[in-house]
């Protein structure tokens, strides 16, 4: 497994650390991929829509990821958020949401707090932690590190994200 999964930080600085150093190794991965001539695939809206749920929590983390909004909540006996309404004012962001004819109505809130319940690990004190490298549409690495709070009856979850470029 990759080092930076291995030592678990003890504080925000080392969290921020890791990201730091989890966004370098990645900037390194992706300038190898420009010089070798890959080309990020396009997005393909249809297939995470056709995903359902599990692409709906892709796109909710890529959204929170590239900047739209900070922090989201989703409640099991609510519908689910919007993508495009939490797009904010980036218009590349809001543009790309604006693609993903999710049937909102049709998707399971519940199924998908059950998700991301089982996605963020370890659950201390009601907060999960979930680092990740999001590939941008623009085929770039971005480290983050998620961050989900949940009520005591764990029927709403809260996501707030922390960028390697939050770093100081």
């Amino acid at each position: 497994m990759f080092g930076w999964f291995t030592k678990k930080p003890e504080s925000l600085t080392d969290e921020l650390d890791q990201l730091h150093r989890l966004q370098i190794d990645a900037d390194a991965c992706y300038r190898k991929l420009i010089a070798d001539g890959a080309i990020p695939a396009p997005d393909d809206t249809e297939a995470w829509v056709a995903a359902r749920e599990k692409g709906y929590i892709n796109c909710l983390l890529t959204v929170l990821a590239e900047g739209g909004v900070p922090s989201v909540t989703v409640c099991t006996h609510q519908p689910l958020p919007k993508l495009h309404l939490l797009a904010g004012s980036n218009p590349s962001l809001a543009a790309w949401t604006s693609q993903l004819d999710f049937p909102y109505d049709e998707l399971s809130s519940s199924l998908t707090v059950d998700t991301l319940l089982e996605s963020f690990d370890p659950w201390r004190n009601r907060i999960g932690k979930l680092r990740s490298l999001v590939v941008r549409r623009d085929g770039s690495p971005l480290a983050v590190l998620f961050t989900a709070q949940r009520t005591m009856s764990a029927d709403a979850l809260t996501i707030t994200v922390l960028r390697a470029g939050d770093c100081p």
